[in-house]
């Protein structure tokens, strides 16, 4: 085997262990050790290997690069090592999958079917010498949909991590946007057991087996009754392809696949095509009339009203809005938000005061160098320059500020969309690298980018403007300090004291840029800064949960014991412009019951959980748990004697019990 680490990957590693002649889609000898393989070909083959390796594999690759069909779809994988070398995560996967088949991977829980999956996409390196070949492109459909901030085909939006649909429904975008790409090998990580019943057999025999008949399709599934119609069947167990073959070959000799079949329920005889027909129809019937909203009852999240009053406008974004900005100048409630942070207006005036004092004390370490007198000429001066010189500066500084503070505002808003689709892109990276969709996802990025750099360029220039005109401002200062030096000079009664003055006065002239510059520039960052005020504040600002703990509404002692629950005409929005999700919903659950809530994809039944946790507050009715208003109770004291297994598990970082 001629293996180079860093070129391992699903098109890029090619076996050189076959001949020439056994190299092709439709016949590759697997390397497991049969007794006529032993023989003086054979090691003559094993030695010629050494040499001709190296050139078999160019020639593979060349001739794959050429877009030979005969090899698009293709997958072949030999002795894959993965994990740790002691104790791998899988072990010797050997197996080829034809073109244009559809072969299905099963086994239990923790088996390694994932690791096998990310294996054959690269995404987990080996620790032993092994070759994968997927001949094509590749769409990949993970078991944890990763769903983009964007909209469907400019029509729907779906906002970040797909927070505003429902498990099926991302699981579905996925599967999509898989189809879309219109690429030859397509690899499915479990996607059906994300769907309800009826729409994951629609997914299966509309998509998997009817859109994209003739590609080749790996599907890792527990949906077991599938099985039947798959070409192959690949059983995964503790990290090793344990067997393999179609569904009649296993059923009758696959031991652990007929006791995986037993132990889930699924040991069946092959399904007649004419019965399976007629539930497809009985199922797309099911759909067409769960689609409609019900007369009575749960209703569907979106129901008719969307159409009518609450059209979103064309062109106008409903679900992510707009942040919101200031405008004009910093106001005063900014300011004394800003000092009552520092400590109040005491800390604020003793802060200034010692500012005032450490520029004083500057100021006076250089008055030694000169004399001052009450000159008229000097009086003069500064009487009738001071005042036109303020005033030509406060013009300039608020001439640019009032440009440079919109700029500013404008810049940190466009900065936050460029650090969410950052964090959308770690979240996805298999997928990513799955589609090999790296320019793709760096011209998103890009453009966020350069929407943010726009502003900040602007803000620079506009600097650039300010410093050209002060230091201009500055020349024009220098020339008129020198001039007047050399006007009054003969009519000056103290000549040393006036040289003396006129000497310090030059002095300061000549660094008056800089100090203009650095003041006038601290001064405008000063404001700017203000911003992430701005921007804090409103956050602040925004409603906020209910309190953790209310002291005079705390729940009874023991509650809940009993555990009833009951929904009174409740009713839940997400947003106050946005369609109710929950429609007067009313039930109740008696204590110690088991209940199951069934629905369509999107019709409300995560909403029921995140009104009885309170994630969402409701809009009208009310939930009692053992005849107590939730409402009333602070969040503590709700959601600590309630429980949840989420749709998205989260896992931190850390160990479990031994």
């Amino acid at each position: 085997m001629d293996f180079v680490p860093d070129r391992f990957g699903p098109d890029r590693v090619v076996p050189d262990r076959f001949g020439p002649d056994r190299v092709g889609p439709d016949r590759v000898v697997p390397d497991r050790v049969v007794p006529d393989r032993f023989g003086p070909d054979r090691v003559i083959g094993d030695d010629l290997s050494q040499f001709v390796g190296p050139i078999l594999l160019n020639h593979l690759l060349q001739s794959m690069e050429r877009g030979d069909p005969a090899w698009v779809g293709y997958i072949y994988a030999f002795s894959i090592f993965v994990g740790v070398a002691e104790n791998p995560t899988l072990a010797n996967i050997n197996l080829d999958i034809p073109v244009g088949s559809l072969v299905a991977v099963v086994g239990g829980t923790g088996e390694g079917k994932t690791s096998f999956i990310s294996a054959m996409i690269g995404e987990l390196p080996p620790v032993a010498d092994a070759s994968v070949v997927i001949r094509g492109s590749v769409a990949y459909v993970p078991q944890i949909s990763w769903i983009f901030n964007a909209t469907g085909r400019d029509l729907t939006e779906i906002g970040e991590r797909g927070v505003n649909i429902s498990g099926g429904q991302k699981q579905r975008v996925s599967m999509a946007r898989a189809v879309y790409s219109n690429a030859d090998v397509y690899i499915f990580d479990d996607p059906l057991s994300a769907l309800d019943a009826h729409v994951g057999r629609q997914v299966f025999n509309n998509c998997i087996k009817g859109e994209l008949q003739g590609k080749t399709r790996v599907l890792v599934t527990n949906q077991l009754h599938f099985l039947p119609q798959v070409d192959k069947i690949i059983l995964v167990s503790e990290g090793m392809v344990k067997e393999e073959g179609t569904f009649e070959e296993l059923s009758r000799s696959g031991t652990l696949f007929k006791k995986l079949m037993e132990n889930a329920g699924k040991m069946e005889e092959h399904v007649d095509e004419k019965e399976y027909g007629d539930e497809m129809e009985d199922g797309i019937n099911l759909d067409y009339k769960s689609s409609k909203p019900a007369d009575n009852g749960v209703q569907n999240a979106f129901p008719k009203s969307v159409n009518s009053k609450n059209k979103r406008k064309e062109g106008k974004s409903v679900l992510i809005k707009q942040e919101e900005r200031e405008t004009g100048v910093v106001s005063w409630k900014v300011l004394k938000r800003y000092e009552d942070a520092l400590g109040g207006l005491w800390v604020v005036m003793i802060l200034f005061m010692c500012y005032i004092l450490t520029e004083v004390l500057r100021v006076l370490s250089s008055t030694w160098l000169s004399v001052w007198t009450k000159q008229s000429g000097g009086s003069s001066f500064g009487s009738s320059f001071g005042p036109g010189f303020f005033i030509l500066i406060y013009t300039l500084l608020s001439f640019s500020q009032s440009t440079s503070r919109e700029v500013k505002r404008l810049d940190s808003i466009t900065r936050s969309p460029v650090y969410a689709q950052f964090g959308e892109a770690l979240n996805g990276l298999s997928t990513i690298r799955a589609y090999k969709a790296y320019d793709r996802m760096a011209n998103i990025n890009g453009k966020s980018m350069d929407k943010n750099i726009r502003f900040t360029l602007v803000n620079i220039s506009s600097n650039r403007w300010l410093t050209i005109r002060l230091e201009t401002l500055g020349g024009i200062i220098i020339w008129f300090t020198a001039s007047f030096a050399v006007m009054q000079n003969g009519k000056a009664e103290n000549q040393v004291a006036f040289a003396s003055t006129m000497g310090l006065l030059l002095s300061y002239s000549l660094n008056i840029t800089n100090l203009l510059s650095n003041v006038l520039r601290q001064a405008s960052r000063a404001e700017n800064s203000l911003n992430a005020i701005e921007r804090v504040g409103t956050y602040i600002d925004l409603p906020s949960e209910a309190p953790a703990i209310i002291e005079s509404h705390r729940p009874p002692p023991g509650w809940p014991s009993l555990g009833s629950i009951k929904f009174e005409d409740v009713v839940l929005r997400y947003r106050p412009e946005l369609p109710p999700v929950l429609h007067g919903l009313s039930f109740t659950i008696s204590p110690s019951e088991k209940v199951g809530i069934v629905g369509r994809t999107g019709a409300g039944k995560s909403s029921m959980v995140n009104a009885l946790f309170r994630i969402v507050e409701l809009e009208r009715g009310k939930i009692l748990i053992d005849d107590c208003d939730v409402a009333k109770f602070g969040l503590t004291d709700l959601r600590k004697v309630l429980s949840i297994i989420p749709q998205s598990p989260v896992l931190f970082s850390g160990m479990h019990c031994p």
